[in-house]
């Protein structure tokens, strides 16, 4: 449930803050969190400068999609808008007819920019893709803020693979290697490497591993 998944991110990323939020004798604990904290689905963090940014499932064609939130405590929470103001980018409506929102973001930092993977599917289906977004900065406050759709990473079919290209999570080995894991269902999880100049798959080692 979505306070569930609220509590885990802010319990996790606590450990971060424990000077102000706990001092080293007190057990772990559920924050109290207030302000807007509901619905929050598959959500993944970010501290940029003073303040934390959550990333989340949500949004509708026409309304937003993936909802950002705004934090200077872990405590207190603004939604400050959405990775994607109006619509999915175009070339979701190509590859993914069927899907209308995007879901479990994952955002990491390299290259002096922030990459932040989600993924558009429809429920039940492997008629999937993987894109990406990047911004040099958090701070909606910033001039150089601008979320850029960098177009899709990779794509499952339904009548070809038998794994399901959602749900993507970045491991950053060190700068010249970095990972991207992804899928539930079906075949399992999966795993490619990623070119860090572009943030896609890379040519060069086109493995791909269970």
């Amino acid at each position: 449930t979505h306070w569930r998944a609220a509590a885990i991110v802010l319990l996790a990323a606590g450990a971060a803050s424990a000077g102000a939020l706990a001092s080293p004798q007190q057990a772990p604990r559920m924050l109290s969190v207030s302000g807007n904290v509901s619905p929050v689905h598959d959500p993944v963090l970010a501290k940029h400068n003073d303040a934390y940014y959550l990333f989340v499932t949500g949004g509708r064609n026409g309304r937003g999609v993936l909802p950002i939130r705004r934090s200077p405590d872990l405590l207190h929470w603004e939604q400050t808008g959405f990775v994607f103001p109006d619509a999915l980018p175009a070339w979701t409506t190509t590859e993914v007819p069927r899907a209308n929102n995007a879901w479990a973001p994952d955002i990491s930092f390299f290259r002096g920019r922030y990459h932040l993977y989600y993924s558009v599917s429809s429920f039940g289906s492997r008629d999937s893709a993987i894109g990406l977004a990047t911004n040099s900065t958090l701070d909606p406050s910033s001039p150089d803020y601008q979320w850029v759709d960098e177009g899709m990473v990779l794509r499952s079919f339904v009548d070809r693979d038998d794994w399901n290209a959602i749900d993507p999570n970045i491991v950053i080995e060190d700068a010249q290697n970095i990972w991207i894991n992804w899928g539930s269902f079906w075949g399992g999880i999966k795993m490619r490497r990623i070119d860090p100049a572009t943030g896609k798959l890379s040519t060069t080692d086109t493995t791909m591993y269970d």
